[in-house]
């Protein structure tokens, strides 16, 4: 049987390592690119941090400290920037399936304690409705955000990198979907351990 090593890579543990590392080794370069009304966009590394650091100003601002805060969306820049801003404020993010019904929707949010909805504008008419859940204090379209980031802001907030920074709910094939708790170590653990076992030439991980 051949052992064949594998790739070389920080032990990174959690989102603040990863953002500034990268944001110090390849400021300039592309790290996400797609289409925005008809135009591509890129951002580079540099720009996600600024950006990501200034959402979770805004959280903080807003007087979320160790919430919980959902995102509802299509896959988007946007939803990333929600990720891991939600994170770096020291919340924990829930990511909330899109295709579901309003009725498991809620269920979901009051199940979680969301405090925040972050939502993108193909949903607007579910957010308000789950707006008036029990736990929900404050809905932001994903519209604002442009607005929210020319304002800038970093942060510093401390995180504790084996404390709950997400909540994902299952599929519930064979019962009602549970919660799988996720912290900013195990979900590192898993990115280091993809870019050990896979080359990728030209492009950094």
């Amino acid at each position: 049987m051949n052992h064949n090593p594998l790739y070389s890579h920080p032990r990174l543990t959690g989102f603040r390592q990863l953002i500034d590392r990268n944001a110090q080794e390849w400021p300039g370069q592309t790290t996400f690119r797609f289409r925005r009304s008809g135009e591509i966009v890129n951002i580079t590394y540099m720009q996600f941090k600024r950006e990501a650091e200034a959402l979770a100003a805004y959280f903080k601002l807003q007087g979320f400290h160790r919430s919980r805060i959902a995102v509802l969306g299509e896959n988007s820049y946007e939803w990333l920037l929600t990720y891991f801003a939600a994170v770096l404020s020291d919340n924990s993010v829930v990511p909330i399936d899109k295709a579901l019904s309003d009725e498991d929707m809620a269920q979901f949010l009051v199940f979680s304690e969301t405090e925040l909805l972050v939502y993108a504008d193909a949903y607007t008419d579910a957010a308000w409705k789950l707006a008036e859940g029990e736990t929900v204090k404050m809905v932001l379209p994903m519209e604002a955000f442009s607005t929210i980031l020319a304002g800038g802001g970093s942060i510093t907030a401390e995180t504790d990198e084996s404390e709950i920074c997400s909540i994902i709910f299952t599929s519930g094939t064979t019962k009602s979907p549970k919660g799988v708790i996720l912290s900013q170590k195990a979900l590192m653990t898993d990115a280091v351990g993809a870019c050990q076992n896979v080359y990728m030439a030209g492009l950094s991980c």
